[in-house]
């Protein structure tokens, strides 16, 4: 923070000047890791905390679904543990799996995070691994797969929304992985260790957990979609002070002090 004193020069180094910067993660408080096991609470449709990454999930099997992406690239190639799966279970091709189903998987209020009103006066660091994969009708609605903050309330398993954080639409020619086969398009998207900050201005401290949504438009015969997510980590980042910044900030007000008494000085001989 910058004190003005001076309304003509408005910095003088007659005042104390502080500054404040964010640092890395390593000096986050609150830092959580959240196993797949904390996601119990199915909401709707397909979904398992417990994919196998050794299963058979979006095998070469869906080789024919998939023309235009690497077919043989499964979810069980891809996470190198056990992962959740939403619009299919473990054992199902992609190719295979219902159609038209809104699949939501959340943590259970037994496995929440507490925030703190320290913890969100900082941004919150959300960290994960997540593929997206599947074939869509571009006639239909598209599908979409949607990863939220939510806050319980107190009753059971009951929460609210805070924070939507990841929310991808396919196809999204921007990103990922995109292939036109005239009928229908295929997609990829997928990330490790994706990371996001997440704007806590208006939350208040209680027991928070993470929702996942999967949204597959109905009909179309090459029409079937799944997500997979694993090693989940929350942690809220400190903004603290660094000394070495703020002694810059002081000197270069000092020298402003300094050129504005020189100026008044020669203002004063001129008259």
């Amino acid at each position: 923070m910058i004190f003005i004193k001076d309304k003509s020069l408005a910095i003088t180094g007659a005042t104390s000047i502080l500054f404040f910067s964010s640092v890395g993660a390593s000096n986050a408080i609150g830092l959580t890791s959240i196993p797949i096991s904390s996601f119990s609470v199915t909401v709707a449709g397909n979904t398992s905390n417990a994919a196998s990454s050794t299963g058979t999930l979006n095998t070469s099997s869906d080789s024919e679904a998939l023309t235009g992406l690497n077919a043989t690239d499964s979810f069980n190639s891809f996470f190198s543990s056990d992962f959740i799966s939403v619009g299919a279970l473990g054992t199902d091709k992609i190719s295979g799996s219902s159609q038209g189903t809104n699949s939501t998987i959340k943590m259970n209020a037994a496995n929440a995070f507490t925030l703190t009103s320290a913890d969100l006066n900082q941004p919150l660091q959300i960290t994960f691994n997540y593929i997206f994969r599947g074939t869509a009708d571009p006639l239909l609605t598209p599908p979409n797969f949607l990863v939220q903050l939510i806050r319980f309330t107190g009753v059971g398993d009951n929460s609210t929304v805070a924070r939507n954080f990841l929310n991808l639409t396919a196809p999204d020619t921007g990103t990922g992985t995109y292939a036109n086969n005239g009928s229908y398009y295929a997609f990829e998207y997928k990330q490790e260790a994706f990371s996001t900050s997440v704007n806590t201005s208006g939350l208040t401290a209680g027991n928070y957990g993470i929702s996942i949504s999967l949204t597959e438009p109905t009909g179309g015969g090459a029409d079937n979609q799944a997500a997979g997510f694993n090693q989940f980590s929350v942690q809220s980042i400190p903004f603290d002070f660094d000394p070495s910044l703020g002694i810059g900030l002081l000197g270069l007000g000092f020298g402003l002090n300094k050129l504005r008494k020189n100026l008044k000085a020669k203002k004063n001989t001129e008259i």
